[in-house]
């Protein structure tokens, strides 16, 4: 949620998409980067939950392999 709210600010402030008409204008640059956003988010969350958190877990001897 919060990657896209900070897409949702990015576009408003930076790009100047405000209003309903200039998204429709601009549809295939806020597609893009909302889905950008949404990938990237996806990727990040799963490396760090199979990656980071295994990684810690097993220096840590939380579990056993």
């Amino acid at each position: 949620m919060l990657l896209l709210v900070a897409a949702v600010f990015y576009l408003r402030r930076a790009k100047g998409i405000c209003t309903i008409d200039q998204v429709k204008k601009r549809r295939n640059e806020v597609l893009n980067i909302v889905s950008i956003v949404l990938i990237s988010g996806v990727v990040i969350y799963v490396f760090f939950l199979y990656v980071v958190v295994h990684v810690v877990g097993a220096t840590l001897d939380l579990w056993k392999f």
